[in-house]
């Protein structure tokens, strides 16, 4: 009897944090979406002023820098959903 009442309470625990951790990879997944479209626009854009502004300038410098991190920070988001997909992926083959 009490045994029934512990699975039942793992079972009950598990279906709850089973259903949170799907809410929270959803979240982050939307998340590095937004982050990689926003990198990927500042990216140009600052590829673009960098070509406007004047050769060894201090604002040229930084608007190369800003594209540098920016190219990177999508690369990462990217590399984040793929993350992403992939254990969700391995999750579901495991669950099966």
């Amino acid at each position: 009897m009490l045994l029934d009442r512990i699975k039942s309470c793992l079972l009950t625990w598990e279906t709850m944090i089973l259903g949170e951790s799907e809410i929270i990879v959803e979240e982050v997944e939307h998340v590095a979406e937004v982050v990689d479209k926003v990198a990927t626009v500042a990216e140009k854009v600052s590829e673009e002023v960098a070509e406007a502004l004047p050769e060894n300038g201090t604002l040229k410098e930084t608007a190369l820098l800003i594209e540098a991190v920016s190219k990177a920070t999508a690369h990462d988001a990217i590399l984040t959903q793929d993350f992403i997909h992939k254990v969700s992926c391995n999750k579901r083959f495991q669950l099966a």
